[in-house]
């Protein structure tokens, strides 16, 4: 072994010689030059470069992740074609959506599927709650034919529910029933100027018919029928929360 101007190691060899010993077993070996980036992958027509097992980078992702460096990633293009995602067919990438890895009927199918549990019920047969007229309503519109009709009859409609409200609010005693029951029963007479009161006048007419509490529920009187009566609308505006 030529004289070595370095200093010594171990085994009487410096670190270069030594490490050469370690790895070629000779301290004069000649050690092996590096394969990355040098060498072309042996991959038939691929263009990379040299990076592990033979492979390139592209390649040697693919054996370590699925154990194939030939596996096919959704979506690659080979020989002008693309395999679809559902049906698994090689088509040309002129039958797939741009970005798209499913093909065109597959791709529908499935934004079919997506939106099936969220669009509405078309065209139901219904009747009408204001007019009785049969329409076809959908599952946002089940109850009215026309805005007019549900602003004619928002009031009659809601009123079980805000009258409950507000008497439960005031921890009331709550007793269903419908008004319509109540001005039957009182003949349609207004208990507070005992006039007539027409059925036919709708509200906001001032003459219109309303349910009046006899003792207010401000003042502890109870949401039922006996503290129940007819009168006009504005007899009741009028009476407000006063008990008389």
């Amino acid at each position: 072994m030529p004289e070595c101007p370095d200093f010594l190691y171990a085994h009487g060899w410096c670190v270069k010689h030594y490490k050469r010993w370690k790895k070629t077993g000779d301290p004069n070996g000649t050690l092996r030059v590096k394969r990355q980036g040098v060498e072309p992958c042996v991959i038939a027509g691929c263009e990379g470069t040299y990076f592990n097992r033979g492979w390139c980078k592209k390649h040697y992702a693919r054996w370590y992740k699925h154990g194939d460096p030939l596996y096919r990633v959704r979506g690659e293009v080979r020989d002008g074609c693309r395999q679809c995602q559902d049906c698994k067919r090689d088509l040309p990438v002129e039958e797939f959506a741009t970005y798209k890895t499913r093909c065109r009927p597959c791709g529908a199918a499935h934004a079919a599927a997506k939106r099936a549990p969220y669009e509405p019920k078309r065209y139901l047969p219904a009747i009408c709650d204001m007019c009785g007229t049969p329409f076809m309503g959908n599952a946002k519109q089940t109850r009215y034919c026309s805005r007019d009709c549900a602003s004619a009859n928002k009031n009659r409609a809601n009123w079980p529910h805000l009258n409950a409200r507000r008497a439960r609010l005031r921890e009331a005693f709550v007793e269903k029933f419908d008004r319509i029951e109540i001005f039957e029963r009182d003949g349609w007479v207004c208990g507070i100027c005992g006039g007539d009161v027409d059925p036919d006048t709708a509200w906001p007419d001032p003459s219109s018919a309303s349910l009046d509490h006899i003792v207010p529920v401000s003042r502890g009187g109870k949401h039922e029928r006996a503290n129940a009566q007819c009168s006009h609308l504005a007899c009741n505006v009028k009476k407000g929360a006063s008990a008389a």
